[in-house]
């Protein structure tokens, strides 16, 4: 092959990985956002219900005092609930990284594999 055909097919190339990166990032950008943000509101709803529970359980006429809450290490209980939401939602984001890293190291293989069979087929019906 001569240089100019090798230079094209290296443009066309370049050409297809970029459009291809283009959409992949905005396909992933799209779908962690979604699968977070589920992730987050969930743990919200989860936190807003124990501290309405906490407030229903412990509250007299109405008014919680910081008294009342703090009797029998309920803060203390309510905090460590919490603290554990918290700690089950960041080991959700960390396992939704992880399978979308693999799932972007395995579609960016086969998408290389694609553009490089693309560019090989179109130069070879050049020549």
């Amino acid at each position: 092959m001569t240089s100019i055909c090798l230079a094209v097919m290296s443009l066309n190339y370049q050409q297809k990985v970029s459009q291809l990166d283009i959409v992949q990032e905005r396909m992933v950008d799209e779908a962690l956002r979604k699968k977070i943000f589920k992730e987050y509101k969930a743990t919200l709803d989860r936190i807003r219900r124990m501290l309405a529970l906490f407030y229903e359980k412990y509250a007299v006429n109405g008014e919680l005092s910081l008294a009342e809450a703090n009797k029998y290490n309920r803060l203390d209980k309510l905090e460590d609930a919490i603290k554990k939401e918290l700690r089950s939602l960041g080991n959700k984001r960390i396992a939704i990284t992880r399978k979308l890293i693999q799932d972007i190291y395995r579609e960016s293989y086969q998408r290389q594999a694609y553009a490089i069979e693309s560019t090989v087929n179109e130069n070879a019906d050049r020549l």
